[in-house]
């Protein structure tokens, strides 16, 4: 169903936009081929201390560790044990993990991973981030190239000043390294315990022009550009799905 608006464009009653969190490279050795193809424009958020590193990011880094490693029944994060309960499955005790590094520095994330004294490239090899190449032809292509912050920190967590520097320096590097405006930001994991007002302002002051969330509905016309839901797709999602 098509709608005149009052600028005078015709849109359809029905939009969707494609977003792509996290930046890794088969984004652009995948994604971006089939879309250009097609003709249909997307979204990808980067995360810009990761962009042209040739790693993974940390959380998939632990992830695959603690699966492939099941002998490793603890971790220090930033002098804190984390234990595997006697009969704790292996799943929550992962997301235990996560939870407790979604936080904290870098540098601390770098110094846990490195106590599990494990090859942390091992099987990374096709995990690796996009190129600042990369998200420039993609760019260039007419992808939109947002934010996804820094360092891929839970920004709720973490000192108000850091927060914006997550926000405000992830969109300076970006725009330095693409030679254009980056305009969206996607807050890193997302959830109601990611994001509140005071962030959400910050975003907003610091020029972008719309952010987005981790949470599943459909959005409006004329609602808050700062609060975008999204559909989470899957292997298995119809995308009949998208429409409602």
């Amino acid at each position: 169903i098509i709608k005149q608006c009052c600028s005078g464009q015709i849109r359809a009653k029905t939009q969707v936009v494609l977003t792509f969190d996290d930046g890794y490279s088969d984004n652009y050795e995948v994604s971006f081929p089939i879309l250009e193809k097609k003709g249909f424009p997307a979204s990808f958020f980067l995360i810009a201390d990761y962009v042209g590193s040739n790693t993974p990011l940390w959380d998939w880094q632990v992830i695959n560790i603690l699966n492939d490693y099941p002998s490793i029944k603890s971790i220090e994060i930033a002098n804190k044990i984390i234990r595997q309960g006697p009969i704790e499955p292996r799943l929550p005790f992962i997301f235990r993990v996560l939870k407790e590094m979604k936080p904290i520095s870098p540098a601390k994330r770098r110094q846990a991973i490195s106590s599990l004294n494990v090859k942390t490239n091992t099987g990374f090899e096709f995990d690796r981030c996009v190129t600042w190449e990369e998200a420039r032809k993609m760019s260039e292509a007419g992808m939109e190239i947002g934010s996804h912050s820094l360092s891929h920190r839970s920004l709720t967590r973490i000192p108000f000043f850091e927060a914006i520097e997550e926000i405000r320096k992830s969109k300076e590097v970006i725009e330095y390294n693409i030679k254009r405006p980056c305009c969206h930001f996607s807050f890193p994991f997302g959830g109601r315990q990611d994001y509140n007002q005071a962030l959400i302002n910050c975003v907003k002051d610091s020029g972008y022009k719309s952010c987005l969330l981790n949470l599943h509905g459909y959005n409006y016309f004329k609602k808050d550009n700062f609060c975008f839901k999204r559909i989470i797709m899957a292997e298995s999602t119809n995308v009949t799905h998208l429409f409602g």
